[in-house]
């Protein structure tokens, strides 16, 4: 059995783009509903890799463009608690660009200070929820594919390592995949 948690594509937002405190909520907001660059394929390796396994997205529209540019199908499942985990919004009297208040923000939240959005606690939680979906699913499939995020990816493997998975990683950036394997 192999479950492959593959890391979207490039967004369509800009990371570098200077924004006040408000102005990054929005920026949040788009980021969530953004695509992914079309110019920014997947490696044909993963492509090849995965061409028969059954296809799983989280409902994130990065995520799931990113299947159809892998794989040139829809997700054949699409699974909401395989989002990744939320970035609060904090009112500072800064302005920065956005991946420095991705950073500020994130900190915050590890420390506890997640305002709005689920504590890391709840997001935890469900990164063994979606770790226990989706070895049930390879067991029903034997070969799944997962179009995910980074932070979400890590705490499912964490998780499936933990159940007697194995694990090969190849980084963080878009398109990195992590191989879990068990017999």
């Amino acid at each position: 059995m192999e479950i492959v948690l593959i890391r979207h594509g490039q967004p369509t937002v800009d990371k570098n783009v200077k924004l006040s405190a408000t102005q990054f909520a929005n920026w949040l907001d788009e980021y969530n509903n953004s695509s992914i660059v079309q110019a920014n394929k997947p490696p044909t390796s993963l492509t090849e890799k995965i061409s028969s396994h059954f296809v799983i997205s989280s409902d994130l529209p990065r995520a799931i463009n990113s299947a159809k540019v892998c794989v040139g199908k829809k997700p054949d499942l699409i699974i909401k608690h395989l989002k990744e985990m939320p970035i609060p919004h904090w009112s500072l009297p800064l302005i920065t660009n956005a991946y420095a208040w991705i950073i500020i923000n994130g900190l915050m939240w590890a420390i506890g200070l997640h305002g709005q959005v689920d504590s890391l606690w709840c997001c935890r939680k469900r990164g063994k929820l979606a770790a226990r979906t989706l070895s049930s699913m390879a067991e029903q499939k034997q070969n799944i594919a997962v179009f995910g995020h980074v932070i979400m990816n890590y705490y499912i493997a964490l998780q499936l390592v933990r159940q007697g998975w194995r694990a090969n990683f190849t980084g963080k950036k878009f398109w990195s995949s992590l191989t879990l394997t068990r017999q």
